[in-house]
């Protein structure tokens, strides 16, 4: 009997939940075609995850991957500082010294 009280009562919360964001958010209509909606449908981890909290979960990932790793920022300096001192070579000194030109 507990069980049951506390699924009512989760259910009920989700539905409070639910309906709040109902109200408080904005309400807008995208076009989508069925391959991206199809898409999105895939990345949706459970029946009841809406089409935007798959859009949010995926625009966060996407933010957190644009944050670069200190190898990548060395990396990028290390290519600065041969840039500075001249130690580059033009795409035609490549080609030629590969046997391409």
């Amino acid at each position: 009997m507990i069980n049951v009280v506390n699924i009512s009562i989760d259910y009920f919360y989700i539905r409070v939940y639910y309906s709040i964001l109902r109200y408080t958010m904005e309400q807008s209509t995208i076009k989508l075609s069925k391959k991206i909606k199809n898409d999105l449908k895939k990345q949706m981890n459970h029946s009841g995850e809406t089409y935007e909290m798959v859009i949010t979960r995926l625009l966060k990932t996407i933010q957190e991957d644009d944050v670069l790793s200190q190898r990548v920022i060395k990396n990028i300096e290390e290519g600065i500082a041969d840039i500075k001192a001249g130690r580059i070579y033009t795409s035609d000194q490549v080609k030629k010294k590969l046997g391409l030109k």
